[in-house]
């Protein structure tokens, strides 16, 4: 038999993502005048017709865009940790790939120095890095 996912687990991955992404974890300010303002950018947790989704706060009064479905807090879980390892993941570092310059004529150039050695550098249409030892 699975455990059972409760409220504490649920704001605990909350707190988790709101701390990640640099946002506070308290989704409304009050300030000196009384009023109260959400914390645009931070998570919050959406509870209606008997299920719960993860949004984000998008304006001052309180906008909020869905960022999972609304669904069974077992299945919010899921989605919230998957987010959150989708945050924590590193940035993945494109991979130069080596061309000969006749095969790409007119292509604008960057050429630089790198440890001794003359390289040029270009983008293909798909976002891929070439280069050409010179």
């Amino acid at each position: 038999m699975t455990n059972r996912i409760v409220n504490a687990q649920l704001t605990a991955v909350l707190a988790l993502i709101n701390e990640t992404t640099g946002h506070s974890t308290e989704a409304w300010t009050k300030d000196e005048t009384g009023r109260w303002t959400a914390n645009v950018g931070t998570y919050v947790l959406d509870w209606a017709y008997g299920g719960v989704r993860l949004c984000q706060l998008c304006n001052e009064g309180g906008g909020q865009r869905d960022i999972t479905r609304r669904g069974t807090k077992r299945e919010t879980y899921n989605q919230m940790r998957a987010f959150l390892a989708g945050l924590e993941a590193p940035a993945p570092t494109p991979t130069p790939t080596q061309y000969d310059a006749e095969d790409l004529p007119g292509l604008g150039w960057l050429v630089f120095t790198e440890h001794g050695e003359e390289n040029s550098y270009f983008t293909l249409a798909d976002g891929s890095i070439g280069f050409i030892k010179c």
